[in-house]
C-alpha cells in the first residue's frame, strides 16, 4: 500500500528538470498542479536563478504490483564551496561526492536514492536519481513450528485494465483481429494465474495433512503418558530395577574368580 509521495526540489538552480520512467506501469504519478503525468515526459521545474520548493511530483495513493518507477533529476547551477579555514574551492578541481542510501518501507516499497556531485567546467552539476520500486506485496505463511518455516503467495492482478481488455474494440474487423489476440493473451494469463494457485493451494493442503499427523502423534502421545497405570509401571520398574542390579553383582563376583586364579599361578 503506498500513501501519497513526493519527489521534492527544494534546491537553487539556474535549471532542474525531472524525467519519469515507469514501462511497467508501475505507479499513478501527478506533477505539481495535480496533472497526471505519462511515462517518459520530462518536467522542467522553473528556469533561471530561482528556488525550486514548490517543484514536485507526486505518486497516488494505491496497491500497486511489482515494478519500478525512475526519477532522473538533473540541476545544473554555479556553486561555490568554501571550507572551514575560508580558502575558496574551484569546481575545476576535480571535487567529486558520491552517497547512496536506501530506504524500505511498510508493504514491501524500497526507496533508492543515489546522488553524485561531479565536474562540469564552469558549474558544478548534481545528478539525483530517485528509484521507487515496488515489489510483490505477497502473503507469508507460517507452516511449520520453527523460525524460517514459512511459504509466500503472491496473486498478480487479474483485472480488465491489467488484462488489457477493458479498452478492446471490435467496431472493425482488423480491431476485431487484435481484439482476438489481447483476449487470447488473457486467457493465457489468466490460466496461469490459476496454476499457480494451484500449486499453492496443494501446497498448503500438503503442510495441513503434516500437521494433522504431527497433531494426532502428540495427542497418542499424550495420552498414554496420562493414562499410564503408574502402579503396574513402578513395579515392572522396580523389577527391572533389581534385574539390573543382580546381574551387576553377578558380572563383579565373575571378574572377581578370574582374579583369584590369576594370583595362585603366580
Amino acid at each position: 500500500m503506498v500513501t501519497n509521495m513526493t519527489v521534492n526540489a527544494g534546491l537553487s538552480a539556474g535549471s532542474y528538470s525531472i524525467a519519469y520512467d515507469d514501462s511497467a506501469n508501475t505507479v499513478t504519478v501527478y506533477d505539481s498542479e495535480g496533472n497526471e503525468i505519462d511515462s517518459g515526459d520530462t518536467s522542467t521545474i522553473g528556469s533561471g536563478d530561482v528556488t525550486t520548493t514548490n517543484g514536485y511530483f507526486t505518486i497516488a495513493s494505491g496497491t500497486y504490483t511489482a515494478g519500478s518507477a525512475d526519477f532522473d533529476v538533473e540541476i545544473e547551477a554555479d556553486v561555490t564551496i568554501t571550507d572551514s579555514a575560508g580558502t575558496t574551492i574551484s569546481s575545476d578541481s576535480g571535487l567529486s561526492t558520491d552517497a547512496d542510501s536506501v530506504i524500505t518501507t511498510t508493504g514491501g516499497i524500497a526507496i533508492t536514492v543515489d546522488s553524485s556531485l561531479t565536474d562540469a567546467t564552469d558549474n558544478i552539476t548534481l545528478f539525483d536519481s530517485d528509484i521507487i520500486t515496488i515489489n510483490n506485496n505477497s502473503i507469508s505463511f507460517q507452516i511449520g513450528a520453527n523460525e524460517g518455516q514459512t511459504t509466500e503467495m503472491a496473486i498478480n492482478d487479474m483485472s480488465t485494465s491489467a488484462l488489457g481488455v477493458d479498452e478492446i474494440d471490435v467496431t472493425t474487423a482488423d480491431n476485431a483481429e487484435a481484439a482476438v489476440d489481447v483476449i487470447d493473451d488473457a486467457v493465457k494469463s489468466v490460466s496461469s494465474e490459476r496454476a499457480q494457485l494451484g500449486a499453492y493451494q496443494n501446497r498448503l493442503q500438503h503442510t495441513i495433512n503434516n500437521l494433522e499427523t504431527q497433531s494426532e502423534n502428540l495427542t497418542s502421545a499424550q495420552s498414554r503418558i496420562r493414562d499410564a497405570d503408574m502402579a503396574a509401571e513402578m513395579t515392572e520398574y522396580s523389577q527391572n530395577n533389581v534385574l539390573t542390579q543382580a546381574a551387576t553383582s553377578m558380572l563383579a563376583q565373575a571378574n572377581s574368580q578370574t582374579q583369584n586364579v590369576l594370583t595362585l599361578l603366580q
